[in-house]
């Protein structure tokens, strides 16, 4: 069940056959809530069902003219209004292969306990509406809509874990704090130190090593790349430059096939698990680049290098925050998230029960994850359908409802003069649905 990643509260199929007009793209569910001008409110966003008509606020189901057996009478009497405030929406799962029309960047939280309200209330108006046109369609299968898994809720197993491990590291850092700094100093030093490992991770990982040397798709300072690669590796998380290029490259040709490193078709959670610290061995060499020969990436490479800047990170750690137990705390916490980072990239956008397909290539599993946290968390490397299509194309979102965290970074370094588009990175195919390249 945690490999698999699905929660669900299930809903009885009604036993008529489909009709054409629950195959259409707008539902008999999204008519009848388009014309009752009803939305779901979440956060500081509103998503209207049904199409992209004007926006109004109402946030109340009104169930008066929704027939009385339809509905659970112990917990909705009739002539009720019953509330549709939703802040879970990015942990709901959108419809395989189905490709959201917008992408609203708000966190996910934990499950609030309107969700059952919601749902019910859903459901009963569903099948009001099938009930009234013949067909089965219990809940609304359109990508319009936030509730749009055809049997239930599904909550999303990956928005789920990171968001436990951001709370349990903090929660720990406030616990192993030393007396002299107490918890909220601890949790806010630890906080600190979280958010630079991430950010020199994904700047390190996402835009240079990814972007800039394995696909060349932007041309960076080569003193920003080095001074990149010596800083993340001596005082963040190591990861060795020459290894990961030939590894992602490798990735790339024979993805999901023998002779990727990092996952196989088959290959399941545990084993994915297991295969982000020891990876399957690389048969070819790809990482011939010239910058990969300088001085600079050939020790950081080196492993006598790794072991030794590692030990040097934890000990400035621990000298800094003075107690050996708290820096323990904040040095294992931080590798445990990148490991679940690591887990999005390679197995959860890489297995088809997962996110959604822009694409549909039959020659890999890549899927997109869109979602606030993944994709801020990987600076955008979780849109791997996007990414798997065109691989030399600088940015990874390829429409501009879908969140993109890492091109905002690139952006950045371009306005400061530290990167320049190369000329394959700045070539915009014509099936991808932007006007223009944005950089």
């Amino acid at each position: 069940m945690f490999a698999r990643g699905v929660a669900s509260l299930h809903t009885a199929h009604l036993p008529v056959p489909k009709t054409l007009t629950s195959k259409s793209r707008v539902s008999i569910t999204s008519k009848l809530i388009e014309i009752k001008r009803l939305q779901l409110h979440y956060f500081s966003h509103l998503r209207k069902t049904g199409g992209r008509g004007s926006y109004q606020f109402l946030t109340m189901l009104d169930l008066t003219d929704v027939e009385e057996s339809l509905l659970p009478t112990p917990l909705f009497p009739l002539h009720t209004k019953i509330p549709l405030v939703s802040p879970f929406f990015p942990l709901l799962t959108q419809k395989q292969g189905s490709i959201p029309p917008e992408n609203v960047g708000a966190p996910t939280f934990l499950i609030f306990p309107h969700i059952f309200h919601t749902f019910l209330a859903l459901s009963a108006v569903s099948a009001a509406a099938s009930a009234e046109a013949g067909d089965n369609l219990l809940f609304e299968t359109s990508s319009n809509f936030c509730l749009n898994n055809a049997t239930g809720v599904n909550v999303k197993i990956y928005n789920v874990t990171g968001y436990l491990i951001i709370l349990a590291y903090m929660l720990a850092c406030m616990y192993s704090a030393p007396t002299h700094l107490g918890p909220w100093i601890g949790m806010l030093i630890g906080g600190a130190y979280f958010i630079f490992c991430w950010f020199m991770g994904g700047l390190y990982l996402a835009d240079v090593l990814h972007l800039g040397i394995a696909h060349r798709s932007l041309d960076y300072k080569e003193w920003f790349m080095k001074a990149v690669t010596a800083v993340n590796n001596t005082f963040a998380i190591y990861v060795d430059p020459i290894a990961w290029v030939n590894r992602h490259r490798l990735h790339h040709k024979h993805s999901d096939h023998p002779g990727d490193p990092n996952k196989l078709s088959g290959d399941g959670f545990w084993r994915t698990l297991y295969l982000c610290v020891m990876p399957y061995q690389c048969k070819e060499n790809l990482a011939g680049d010239k910058i990969l020969k300088s001085r600079t990436f050939r020790v950081v490479a080196n492993p006598v290098f790794a072991i030794v800047a590692q030990a040097l990170s934890f000990y400035l750690l621990w000298k800094l925050v003075g107690d050996l137990k708290f820096a323990l705390v904040m040095w294992f916490g931080i590798r445990i998230f990148s490991l679940w980072v690591n887990m999005i990239q390679n197995y959860w956008t890489h297995t088809r029960e997962f996110g959604y397909r822009r694409y549909h290539d039959d020659d890999d599993n890549a899927m997109n994850i869109g979602e606030w946290l993944p994709v801020t968390a990987t600076f955008s490397a979780c849109l791997q359908n996007n990414h798997h299509h065109y691989e030399g194309l600088l940015r990874l979102s390829h429409d501009k409802s879908e969140y993109d965290f890492g091109f905002i970074t690139v952006k950045v370094m371009k306005y400061l003069g530290l990167v320049k588009a190369t000329s394959t990175g700045a070539q915009l195919p014509r099936d991808v649905p932007l006007d223009a390249l944005g950089f």
